[in-house]
């Protein structure tokens, strides 16, 4: 009987711990970086990504300047629109230390070409103002939804 219920409580202790693990550390710290450094050495990649920074970069203007430049530059994909497919893009990149995007990789796509029209815009994307770290510019990680709406 003692042997049946140790592989219970071994298995709740797996799924718990990282629960735990995940409550003690959900609430972001300025300055945590990312768990490893980019090893890539070209002259626009940063040393260091950061997730979080004492001051996140920001796209000419704030923020509804940001949308205002993803709408007038979006162009609905054919295929999207044929098969009527909406939703959000969500995307993550690198804003550099002089504020270059970089790294742009799609975290869920839609479908009908959707996420290649956000790579498409990010990477047409103006220079950032660059986040801050400790009083000088640092590359940060920033994820972006991009919202697909077919109007009547």
């Amino acid at each position: 009987m003692k042997n049946t219920l140790r592989f219970p409580i071994a298995a709740l202790a797996f799924l718990v711990l990282p629960l735990i693990a995940t409550a003690q550390n959900g609430t972001p710290e300025a300055g945590r970086q990312d768990s490893l450094p980019v090893m890539d050495t070209t002259d626009h990649t940063p040393n260091m990504i950061y997730e979080y920074l004492e001051t996140m970069p920001e796209f000419p203007g704030g923020t509804m300047a940001l949308y205002e430049f993803i709408n007038t530059n979006l162009q609905y994909p054919e295929a999207a629109k044929k098969k009527k497919i909406e939703g959000n893009v969500y995307a993550k990149f690198v804003v550099t230390e002089d504020g270059s995007i970089i790294n742009i990789a799609i975290l869920r796509d839609i479908g009908g070409g959707c996420g290649e029209e956000v790579v498409r815009i990010l990477s047409t994307m103006p220079k950032w103002k660059p986040g801050m770290q400790n009083g000088k510019p640092a590359a940060v990680f920033y994820k972006l939804p991009i919202k697909f709406t077919l109007s009547d």
